[in-house]
This record gives C-alpha cells, sequence and structure tokens, in this order.
C-alpha cells in the first residue's frame, strides 16, 4: 500500500488555530462515503442515529465508549500521526470525533459540484481551537459540525505550529497506477474552471486574527500522477494554489 499526496505547507510558532475558507472540488462524478444503515449497520455502541439532510446516516456513540478505542493503539485514547499504517482509519472511522450538526459530516458527499468548463462551486471549511476547552472545531458552511476533543490529542493541545492544505490518495496498483484522481481529475496547469483549488487560505494568531500564509512551500511526491501549483495571489482568490491529477494515465504508468 502506497500513500501519495500534495500539499502546501507553511510553519508558524504558537499558532492557535488555522482556516480554510475556500476549498474547491471540480469533480465529475460525486465523491461519497456515507454511511448507510442498510449496507453497513449499525455502529458497536450506538446509542443515536442521525440522518443528515443528504441522506448521510450518522451513528452516535458515547466518546469514551467508540469502537475504534478497541484498536490496541488507542487504548490510552490519543491520536499518533501514524500516515494511517497502523490505526488505518479515515473520517468518521478514526476516533474522537464528536458530531453535533445534522447537516454534514466529514467524509460525506458534497452538492452541489462544479463543472469543468462551467459554474465552480466553492464550499467554505474553518478549523478553530476553543480558546478554553482546547476543543478543534470543524465549521462547514458557516456551521459548525463538529469537533475533536482536547483530550485525545498530544501535539495539537495548545495550538499548531505546521499547517498543511492539499490532497491524499491510497496507491493500491499492483500492475499499475491507481485510476483514483485527486480534484477534478485534471493537472493544476490547467487553472480556473479546469483544476482544483484552494483559494482565501488564511490562519488564526493567538490574538484571533486571521493572516495569510507568508510563504507556501509546494510538495507533490509524484508529481507525474498529481501536482500542485502555488499561484499569484488575486483579490477575489487570495491565497491560492491549484492542484490534482488524473492518476493512472500515460504520464502517470505506475
Amino acid at each position: 500500500m502506497g500513500f501519495e499526496n500534495i500539499r502546501t505547507v507553511v510553519t508558524r510558532s504558537n499558532l492557535l488555530t488555522l482556516a480554510i475558507l475556500c476549498y474547491v472540488l471540480i469533480p465529475n462524478i460525486d465523491f461519497a462515503d456515507g454511511r448507510r444503515l442498510h449496507k453497513f449497520g449499525k455502529r458497536k455502541g450506538t446509542i443515536k442515529t442521525i440522518e443528515s439532510d443528504d441522506g448521510d446516516v450518522i451513528d452516535c456513540v458515547d466518546i469514551y465508549k467508540q469502537p475504534a478505542f478497541d484498536h490496541p493503539l488507542l487504548k490510552n485514547h490519543t491520536i499518533e500521526s501514524d500516515g494511517y499504517r497502523n490505526t488505518g482509519c479515515y473520517n468518521l472511522d478514526c476516533p474522537g470525533f464528536v458530531q453535533v450538526s445534522r447537516m454534514a459530516a466529514i467524509g460525506s458527499k458534497l452538492n452541489p459540484i462544479s463543472t469543468y468548463d462551467g459554474k465552480q462551486n466553492v464550499i467554505n471549511v474553518v478549523l478553530n481551537q476553543h480558546k478554553e476547552s482546547g476543543q478543534w472545531w470543524v465549521q462547514y458552511q458557516n456551521e459548525p459540525i463538529g469537533y475533536w476533543p482536547n483530550s485525545i490529542f498530544t501535539t495539537l493541545k495548545n495550538g499548531a505550529d505546521l499547517l498543511s492544505w492539499g490532497g491524499e490518495i491510497v496507491n493500491n496498483g499492483i500492475t499499475h497506477h491507481s485510476e483514483t484522481q485527486m480534484g477534478s481529475g485534471h493537472f493544476p496547469a490547467e487553472g480556473f474552471g479546469r483544476a482544483s483549488f484552494f483559494s482565501n487560505i488564511g490562519y488564526f494568531d493567538g490574538s484571533g486574527f486571521i493572516n495569510d500564509p507568508e510563504k507556501l512551500t509546494p510538495f507533490a511526491s509524484k508529481p507525474s500522477c498529481y501536482d500542485v501549483k502555488v499561484a499569484a495571489d488575486k483579490a477575489d482568490l487570495g491565497t491560492h494554489f491549484f492542484y490534482g491529477g488524473p492518476g493512472y494515465s500515460d504520464k502517470c504508468p505506475t
């Protein structure tokens, strides 16, 4: 199993929060990871089930009795970054997240989607650490959807000093590279209306003010498959970059 990613990174000290203000996807199909009761059944320890407006089903469990904590690596109720190789989880399969909204859930599908060379749809996402409780809250389209309790973190208990934005795929290809697309499935060189992008990105400092990243450092683990391009600032897009790629192709055979 391989992991390939693109990202832009900015390093700062004493950051309390980070914000991703505009994130655009331009896929040709819906990306979905919704949980359906008729397909997956209820999760262990479910005490309440919520159905979001778009039909995604969310099973709620006691935060301290989550099935994920059965994993031996999570017995101490802390999360360590291991590149998914040991804990092996994404989205709501990972321990700790407390869902509070019926509007959306981490891993649920996004609608409406943008069209290639057509209308572009934008979503607003903010990650914010509450100064008193230390909880890391996720806000989507100006609505809080849930949080990670401070108790499950080690290095993120008191803010962050490294921020990154971008995409990631899992490459399980044996005879050739995975056909999984990133973003719109088009390279960043195609620009606005064709390639996916993050725009108006910024971070909150210790005083609660939003700042532009002073310097974004682009990184692509396999640019022939997926790439990233930092663009010049524009009034309507602010600090932004284009990213993505098609996966398996004549440019990305393995």
